[in-house]
């Protein structure tokens, strides 16, 4: 939902956390027929016009993490601004004090984005689309 609000309306940044690919792809094959919303987010990553941030746990089990490192690729390939933050042993739930932290490390990026990230927790890598 995210990305097609991005899609509609101009964003400082756009930031998503444990975020699928698309939906017919978390959708059992039997029941894509019932998916009007094809939510394609990875079709989006390339249109987008603003910073992409993703955030994604490597221990979600809800939406795989091989689904951010697709949005990653995607957004490596399109040349976006941003980059990826993967928690080590995060769920589909991360801690809001550590997503907080992360949060203050991607406006502090926006402000400056010369500047050295602040520091983070050693769980947390942050990887640029570049």
């Amino acid at each position: 939902m995210a990305f097609g609000l991005a899609s509609r309306q101009k964003l400082d940044a756009l930031v998503t956390i444990g975020t699928f690919t698309s939906l017919t792809a978390m959708v059992p094959k039997i029941g894509r027929a019932f998916v009007s919303d094809r939510y394609d987010n990875l079709a989006t990553v390339p249109t987008l016009d603003e910073p992409y941030f993703l955030i994604h746990g490597l221990a979600d089990q809800t939406i795989p993490a091989a689904m951010g490192q697709e949005l990653h690729k995607a957004a490596h390939a399109a040349k976006r601004t941003g980059f990826s933050v993967v928690i080590q042993g995060a769920d589909h739930h991360p801690d809001g004090a550590l997503i907080a932290s992360i949060l203050e490390t991607i406006v502090a990026h926006l402000d400056h984005p010369d500047a050295a990230a602040l520091p983070l927790p050693d769980t947390v890598k942050i990887y640029g689309f570049g």
